[in-house]
């Protein structure tokens, strides 16, 4: 029995590839950055993405590892970047 199903079944395929290939929403559910507060934070002389990390991690214990937000931050800086760059010219 494969996903609980049994065969010949009656479902319908997009009901069945459901089943078969679920969605792993557990990443998905975790809360974004602030990533305007971490803008704004990050300029100021003793400020750290470690310590601005944990700050995040306190208001949301399952959020984000250290890694995976410091490349959501830099992701949404190249982002600003790029935005910034291509209205200046």
């Amino acid at each position: 029995m494969a996903a609980g199903l049994s065969w010949p079944t009656e479902l319908r395929d997009d009901e069945l590839e459901r089943r078969l290939f679920p969605v792993d929403k557990g990443e998905n559910n975790r809360p974004e950055p602030d990533y305007l507060y971490l803008s704004q934070e990050i300029r100021k002389p003793d400020a750290t993405l470690s310590v601005l990390w944990e700050e995040y991690k306190e208001q949301h214990p399952h959020g984000y590892q250290y890694s995976y937000f410091c490349d959501l931050f830099n992701a949404y800086r190249q982002r600003r970047s790029e935005t910034i760059y291509s209205s200046a010219v």
